[in-house]
């Protein structure tokens, strides 16, 4: 069976379309986490700020669609409702680096976790939300 030329050349020109278009949305999605990431590492500075707060530390991994936040904190000057209320100030604060300005939305399609940092062997995660959920799951703390 034989194609006339231009029917050669339509498929051609779609199959270069489809491309660029997937190579755009490639584009788009690592610019955003980009963004992301970036206001994330720059208000993890504000976390130090806090009374009983030790160290902070961020992390992320594009693959793995994950951001992931460290923090040391003094047991007996915070409070895990009190460590919640800090990191939900933390994420509103970072989207202040990026267009969308609900934190819950911004971070829809991304795994995110919070670690507990202590004496470098002993990492525990003490919140994590997973891609397509808006919520933190907060675990029990020593």
């Amino acid at each position: 069976m034989r194609y006339p030329l231009r029917h050669v050349v339509l498929i051609i020109v779609l199959i270069g379309l489809l491309s660029f278009l997937a190579a755009c949305k490639n584009g788009n999605e690592n610019k955003e986490f980009s963004q992301i990431r970036k206001g994330f590492a720059e208000s993890s500075n504000e976390l130090n700020k806090e009374q009983g707060i030790i160290l902070t530390g961020f992390a992320s991994n594009l693959e793995e669609k994950l951001f992931k936040l460290g923090i040391q904190f003094d047991h007996n000057k915070i409070t895990i409702e009190q460590l919640k209320k800090i990191v939900d100030s933390y994420l509103d604060y970072a989207t202040t680096f990026t267009q969308e300005k609900d934190y819950k939305k911004l971070l829809l399609p991304y795994n995110f976790q919070i670690e507990e940092l202590g004496d470098g062997e002993n990492l525990s995660i003490i919140a994590e939300k997973a891609a397509g959920s808006s919520e933190f799951i907060w675990k029990e703390t020593k």
